[in-house]
Formats: C-alpha cells, structure tokens, sequence
C-alpha cells in the first residue's frame, strides 16, 4: 500500500468512527438519515438534533438488537463532543463504553475506540470537571489501555495491528509521562512490528509508529537507535511523494541533530540542508516549527515551579535555522528569560515560502510558557505533574505565537 497525500490525510477519528459503522438497512429511522446529511455538511447542530431523535426512536425499535442501540448511542455522544458540548460527551461516551464492553468485551476494538474518544474529552478545558479529577480520569483510562494491550491483541489478533496504532497513536505520540519512556519505546515497538506484518512498511500507519518511535528514541537520546526509524520515515515519504511532507521535514531535522550528537557532521549537514531545499506544497507558505528545544526551568525556580511567560521576538535565515532571538518582555521572573532565550535559539522551523523558493523570515515572535503544574496540549495531553524534564517535544502548547503572521 504506497503512500500517498490523499492517504496521509485520513484522521484518527475517522478509523475510530469506522469502529462503529451503521447496520440498519431499511428499517433505518428518518431522522438517522438527516443525522447523516447534517454531519456531511458540517451543521454540528443540527446532526446533534437528530442524533438526539435518533437515539431516542431507536429505544424502542431495536429494543431487541443491542448492538444497533449501541451505535446510536455512539453518535449521539460524537455529536455532543462535535457540538462542544463536553460535559454531555463524557456522559454519553461513559454509556457507550458500559455498552460496548457488555456487547463485544472489555478488549474489543470497539471498546478500545470508545475509551480512547472518552480519554480524549478528559483532556479538554471545559469538561466540567475539575483538572485534577480530569487529569486522574485520563490517566486511569490510558494507563488501563496501555496495560490491557497485550491482552487485548491475545483475545482478538485479527484487530492487534489496528489496537495497538489506535492506542500508540492516541496516547504516546507525545512525551506524556503516563509511563516511563523505556515502557513506552516497548510499546510502539510491538505497535510498529505488527504494522509491518499486516500493513507494510510503506503504509501511513506504519510510519506514523515508526515517526513516534523515532521521536521518543531521540528524546532519549538514543540517537543512533532513533536515526534507524527517522531515516524509514523522511526516505519513504521523500521517495512516494512530490512535496516535502511536515513529517519528512521533522525526520530530517531529527536527522541532523543525530548525526551531530554522533560525530557525523556531513550526515549532519545533509539533512539540515535537505530542510532548505524542501518541495513545498504550497508556491507561498508560512514557517513551520519542526523541533522545539523546551526550556529548563532556571536553578531557584525549579523548586517553586512557578509560572511565567517569556515573549521572544527572532528571525529566521533560509534554512529555517533561528537568528537575532532576543527577549521582548517577561512575565515573572526575570531568571525564565535566559532559558526561553537559549532554547528558542535551538529551534529549527522549515523555513518561509516564497514564489516556491526558501527566503528569510522577520519578525516572528512567540509566547514560552513556563506552567509550574499542569496545563493543557494540543495534540493529546501534556501534563506536568511536579518534577517532569520535558526534552524535545514538538508542536507543544507551551509555545504560543503571538502574530497572526509569524511561526504557528
């Protein structure tokens, strides 16, 4: 199964939503159908509307068919979730998950879908809940997937591949401590050889894994271990695609920094330049963060872990490399400056697009945020519960941008 954009551009949440396919044939309900047409068009409130009827007439007509009530249920509570509408998703996604370990088990694919949807509302701000009850409840939910995997592959190994890419995706395709990254290295491990066997090595969800493990190998700075993967990664999508895909491009400055941890500095150099030579998907595009150095928190402060921002104004040169960082204004103490400095310094972003050429850019400016306990990700959850080294992360809410035209 080549590679391709098209490919590349399937979200998780439809492989998920998949899980749950539809079975009603002609006995399906008027109001089943306008949820359809609703969510197709995008009307969120509307498709909510007739999930709610929909849900409601199915109680009756599949009084005696569990398993249609059950995928009813799940689209009224992706249609509260779509809505916004947090506090009712929980709520709903919680009968879900009763239902479908009553109907298919504890370990099926189904079930693990559901708890992986209902994880994911634990990880937004308004869910009604307070962070440190919503904090518990993910991290309950994640660490009995992350427990259960083994097991859950044993008892349907026909869906193994698909549970572990639907767990290692979800939940460790960021440095999130829910377990120590050694533990989790194994798991995307097991994840990325059963993906292989079922898929190949050139499907999106083999590399997805194979860009994780990457990512956390180098994290820990098993640098030449990580150059394995991240080479799989940047050469299969450089090779089946006519643009530099975002991954491609992390792999590739991954890649220099490995190379240069090792010695290997016109491997080193390769890399770093095949940044600035990127097909760009677009003739005009902004820059694009590709590896953001997190900063430390300075000595003293480290023990209060109190909360500051620094804004830092930089430029960036034609390879996308930071130049000119100096500080702009800090919130809080003044010793969170020189760490925000000396880690914004390390950033590597793909540089400005311009007519389809690499240029330079000016005048970005970013907000770090220095959070002293917990605070809320983009992509999945990153929690900071006391004392937590966040190495490299990417893409990490713990950076803002301030202008609408500088980094995103």
């Amino acid at each position: 199964m080549k590679v391709t954009p098209s490919r590349l551009a399937v979200g998780l949440a439809l492989i998920t939503a998949g899980c749950f396919s539809q079975a009603y044939g002609a006995s399906v309900t008027d109001s089943y159908k306008q949820y359809q047409i609703a969510s197709a068009q995008g009307d969120v409130q509307q498709a909510l509307v007739y999930a709610k009827a929909a849900f409601e007439q199915g109680q009756t007509a599949y009084a005696q068919e569990p398993e249609n009530r059950l995928n009813l249920n799940y689209n009224l509570a992706l249609a509260y979730a779509n809505a916004g509408n947090t506090e009712q998703a929980i709520e709903q996604f919680n009968n879900v998950v009763e239902q479908s370990e009553s109907v298919f088990g504890k370990h099926h694919l189904r079930t693990v879908a559901a708890k992986l949807e209902l994880a994911k509302l634990y990880t937004s701000p308004d869910n009604g809940l307070r962070q440190s009850t919503a904090i518990h409840k993910y991290k309950q939910i994640s660490r009995e997937l992350l427990d259960g995997l083994d097991e859950a592959s044993a008892a349907h190994p026909d869906d193994a591949a698909q549970l572990y890419y639907l767990v290692v995706t979800r939940l460790l395709s960021t440095n999130t401590p829910l377990i120590a990254n050694s533990g989790a290295i194994n798991i995307v491990e097991r994840g990325f050889a059963l993906a292989i066997t079922h898929w190949g090595e050139q499907d999106t969800r083999t590399l997805d894994q194979a860009f994780i493990l990457g990512k956390r190998l180098f994290s820990s700075r098993d640098f030449s271990k990580a150059a394995l993967y991240l080479n799989t990664v940047a050469t299969t999508l450089d090779n089946h695609l006519a643009y530099s895909h975002p991954w491609s491009l992390q792999a590739h400055a991954m890649l220099s920094a490995c190379y240069e941890q090792n010695g290997n500095a016109q491997l080193a150099a390769y890399h770093s330049d095949k940044i600035q030579q990127m097909t760009p998907w677009s003739e005009h595009q902004d820059p694009l963060p590709l590896m953001r150095q997190s900063p430390g928190y300075p000595h003293g402060a480290d023990r209060k872990r109190d909360d500051a921002t620094v804004t830092v104004s930089f430029d960036l040169n034609e390879k996308g490399e930071v130049v000119n960082a100096s500080i702009v204004n800090i919130d809080g103490s003044r010793y969170f400056g020189d760490s925000a400095l000396e880690a914004v310094k390390q950033w590597r972003y793909a540089p400005q697009i311009k007519d389809g050429q690499a240029v330079a850019a000016t005048g970005l400016t970013v907000n770090v945020d220095f959070a002293g306990q917990s605070f809320y990700a983009l992509n999945n959850i990153d929690w900071e519960l006391g004392y937590h080294r966040r190495d490299d992360l990417f893409d990490s809410a713990a950076y803002r941008v301030v202008k609408k035209d500088s980094a995103k």
